[in-house]
């Protein structure tokens, strides 16, 4: 389907109803939008008018974070503290999930004196969080080969307890 220049031009579109060009159908609420514009409701539909223009052209997809939030990367860091709990759901895709989980400045934190600790969070950082072993052996400068094995030696001891383990 070719995509028209102009949103008020495509049929599903609320812009014409939400700028007083049509009546707006019983189930379209506009107000309450152009409330939050401007108090006068002609100055409110301008704003909107000008809100929809400046967006004409922009590749929205282009710019989405994991599938799931449109914004630059400030935005999607404000979003996740709110998206934590999100992590354990198994009822979202991983992908959506995975937004939330931590950084890996967060994971490493306080592990530049502490081998052992640090080394407990780099299968974590892997396997349970998706980080790949590069952007770990990147973040944390140690040899690509040292962080391979490192994860394959929690592998083998998970297994050897966990038949059911990978």
């Amino acid at each position: 389907m070719k995509d028209t220049q102009h949103p008020g031009q495509r049929i599903w579109s609320s812009d014409q109803a939400t700028v007083g060009e049509i009546a707006s159908p019983a189930f379209l609420s506009t107000g309450w939008l152009l409330e939050k514009l401007d108090r006068q409701p002609q100055q409110a539909r301008l704003t909107y008018e000008r809100f929809i223009g400046q967006g004409i052209g922009l590749r929205l997809w282009d710019n989405l974070k994991s599938g799931v939030l449109l914004g630059n990367q400030g935005f999607a860091e404000l979003m996740r503290p709110l998206l934590r709990d999100l992590v354990q759901s198994k009822g979202i895709p991983r992908a959506e999930r995975m937004l939330a989980k931590p950084r890996l400045e967060e994971m490493f934190q306080d592990t530049e004196r502490d081998k052992a600790v640090r080394n407990d969070r780099i299968p974590a950082a892997v396997r349970e969080r998706d980080y790949t072993l590069f952007q770990v052996h990147e973040y944390l400068g140690m040899h690509y080969s040292t962080i391979s094995r490192i994860v394959e030696r929690v592998d083998e001891e998970r297994r050897a307890k966990n038949k059911t383990w990978p």
